[in-house]
């Protein structure tokens, strides 16, 4: 692979030409990610990404299936398309296409849809019940059997009144506070499904990933909140260049 000039579109009317690297596709590039602010100034973004070369667009980022490298999803993504049009993909081709590339992903990155997060073949859905699911569990935990139980092992733990009450209320701020964030992200997720089901299948796959692997999620959250202050669009990983809607043909 050699190393190219390649002009990305980062913005409809903002473009810029960066060197980026060239893959066994002519018409795909590898380059380093773009983001505006704004105030329209670009910098680097995290990761890399593929570059549609005849309109400048992303098409997708590392990460953006799991742990594929962007060769090979290049070489995937050839099978499925002629990347010389402007508008290479149809709906059909395009969902064959990112079925192929997670299924890719997960080989290679040894990770097997979790069983507790529901049917593989609807993400979005799939979190969406197992996220009831807990709601429900959590709201149940409030009836008096429960809170019996439950004062039945705050007094096993220790038998000072004030250090119950201390327990007692962090136990019920923790459920409290999940059942709000459960409430949020299903409603989030529920109106993504109705107005772009695609989009928000990609999403639940990304948050199951996430979830699962429980390794990164501190350095994100600290990360967009610097973002957020600079002013500047939120990194999110595997999300949203994949691929690009106006590469997709009607």
């Amino acid at each position: 692979m050699t190393l190219i000039p390649v002009t990305v579109l980062v913005l409809d009317d903002q473009s810029i030409t960066i060197t980026g690297e060239s893959t066994s596709n002519p018409h795909l590039a590898i380059t380093p990610a773009i983001r505006a602010g704004k105030d329209g100034t670009l910098s680097f973004a995290d990761g890399r990404i593929i570059t549609h070369i005849p309109t400048g667009r992303h098409v997708m980022g590392s990460g953006s299936f799991g742990a594929i490298s962007l060769h090979k999803a290049v070489e995937i993504m050839t099978r499925h398309a002629d990347w010389s049009k402007d508008a290479p993909l149809t709906k059909d081709s395009a969902a064959a296409m990112r079925r192929e590339l997670w299924a890719a992903g997960d080989s290679d990155r040894g990770w097997p849809w979790p069983d507790w997060a529901g049917d593989r073949s609807t993400p979005a859905l799939s979190v969406i019940g197992t996220s009831l699911d807990d709601a429900i569990k959590r709201h149940q935990a409030t009836s008096p059997e429960v809170r019996e139980k439950r004062q039945a092992y705050v007094d096993a733990v220790t038998d000072i009144d004030d250090a119950k009450r201390t327990i007692e209320t962090l136990l019920m701020m923790e459920s409290n506070s999940r059942y709000v964030e459960l409430y949020g992200m299903t409603y989030a997720l529920a109106v993504l499904h109705r107005l772009d089901p695609r989009t928000a299948d990609r999403v639940a796959d990304h948050l199951v990933l996430e979830w699962d692997a429980g390794d990164s999620l501190g350095e994100w959250m600290w990360q967009w909140r610097t973002e957020l202050d600079e002013g500047k669009p939120l990194s999110l990983r595997g999300y949203p260049e994949t691929a690009a809607e106006e590469l997709i043909d009607g």
